[in-house]
């Protein structure tokens, strides 16, 4: 079976798959796209035990994109011809989507795993291709629809913190000129002004992408700020969760401990999102009617 990822939520998720498969490590070959950063690089590699992994190098942007892209298929092509399951992280990627779309005309079984919310806004364009999503997303096939949903199970967190927080779980907003600073830092203390009466505990646990800088300006505002080297789901399975309040934007995590978390209040927030410049902004607003229809409320400054 070959794997196809380029984030360590899908090599999470990849994992996951592969043991629901009962698929043996031996037999599995995963390709780890490495864009650059090198958080995330150490985030994977403390996910991998004894699988197989190819890590091939493709950054964000700049002019040798596509030529490594071309080196990085004529290298492995034959990987792609031998192999008959093939796993994708991400069917937009411009590593993912020629294979993706290969693999349907050559008769592959085909796996797609939960990169996050965009899944939900993705569903239209797979009606008519025969696969298997693997999400724990709220998402249901047609008699009429060709593709399967392989239910991935919540799992609650095992104990929690004795003390209770609040949790903001950070996005790289600011750094994708999705919001302002100024208005992001300012929902921050709108957040503390609005709960530091019954709680003296704020984390804020941040992003990967996220600057030093903007980072720096979040702890002066009394947070405490959190760099994990794995994504925070995995962090409260392997320590005590956080319990208490919860808060964020469109992250995915935050629905995914929503699902997980025995007892706390989860709050989403768009303050300041400029949906213009969003490239997915109707994947967006999709991700904030789901989360109204899990119960997650909008927080409100009055």
């Amino acid at each position: 079976m070959l794997a196809i990822v380029e984030s360590p939520y899908q090599l999470q998720n990849t994992l996951s798959l592969l043991k629901h498969l009962s698929v043996e490590k031996e037999h599995t070959i995963v390709f780890i796209r490495d864009n650059g950063n090198q958080e995330q690089m150490e985030q994977f590699l403390k996910m991998l035990d004894s699988e197989k992994a190819i890590y091939f190098y493709l950054p964000i942007s700049g002019l040798s994109k596509i030529p490594r892209l071309v080196y990085f298929y004529f290298k492995y092509i034959k990987s792609f011809f031998t192999q008959k399951k093939f796993i994708f992280g991400d069917a937009r990627s411009l590593v993912c989507r020629p294979m993706f779309k290969l693999s349907k005309y050559f008769g592959k079984e085909i796996y797609l795993v939960d990169d996050g919310l965009y899944l939900i806004s993705y569903i239209d364009r797979l009606k008519n291709f025969p696969c298997f999503l693997y999400t724990s997303l709220p998402i249901k096939a047609n008699d009429r629809d060709k593709f399967k949903v392989v239910l991935q199970e919540d799992e609650k967190f095992d104990t929690y913190q004795s003390n209770s927080s609040v949790s903001f779980i950070g996005q790289h907003l600011v750094e994708l000129n999705f919001i302002g600073i100024d208005n992001y830092l300012k929902v921050l203390a709108n957040v503390k002004a609005l709960f530091e009466v019954d709680h003296k505990n704020f984390i804020y646990y941040a992003h990967r992408n996220e600057s030093n800088d903007k980072l720096s300006k979040v702890k002066r505002l009394g947070f405490q700020v959190l760099r994990l080297d794995c994504n925070i789901e995995q962090y409260f399975r392997k320590n005590s969760a956080s319990k208490g309040i919860f808060i964020s934007y469109y992250s995915t995590a935050l629905y995914n401990i929503f699902k997980s978390h025995e007892s706390s209040v989860f709050y989403c927030c768009d303050d300041f999102l400029d949906f213009q410049k969003m490239k997915s902004s109707d994947s967006v607003k999709l991700c904030y009617e789901m989360f109204n229809r899990a119960g997650i409320e909008k927080l409100t400054f009055v």
